[in-house]
């Protein structure tokens, strides 16, 4: 994150979110917090991860969802996504930061269900569900 970026972020309760992740790094600068079983990054959106019209991709949207459902699903132990439904309700601009809140519907001892959405301002801007399964102790 900008220092400017990082400073709002972390008077918000957001810490830096993985530098690591080139993918991650190339949507934006984003900080992440997690609150009673669930977890929102604030995501301050990059150029490069808008189309022509200037809106957020698609992909990039359900890459964000993908990570921030992960982080809710993995509390109980690692797991891997099996399935992700994405809506794309509102378009995304690099204007206002992006929140993209996830949280466990229920995390049984193979599967865990998840839910996130996605809002910029008082906008919804998309919704996902997502199912995890569970890695046993060598990663199957």
């Amino acid at each position: 994150m900008s220092a400017g970026a990082a400073s709002d972020a972390a008077r918000d309760g957001f810490a830096a979110f993985r530098a690591d992740d080139s993918l991650l790094a190339f949507i934006g600068e984003i900080g992440v917090r997690h609150d009673d079983g669930t977890a929102c990054f604030q995501v301050r959106l990059t150029e490069g991860a808008l189309n022509p019209l200037g809106i957020l991709h698609g992909g990039a949207l359900a890459s964000l969802f993908d990570v921030a459902l992960y982080e809710v699903a993995r509390t109980g132990g690692e797991a891997v996504t099996v399935s992700q439904e994405t809506k794309f309700l509102s378009a995304i601009r690099a204007d206002a930061p992006l929140y993209v809140e996830a949280e466990a519907l229920r995390a049984g001892r193979r599967t865990v269900f998840c839910t996130a959405r996605a809002t910029q301002g008082d906008r919804l801007c998309g919704h996902a569900t997502a199912q995890f399964a569970r890695l046993g102790d060598k990663g199957t």
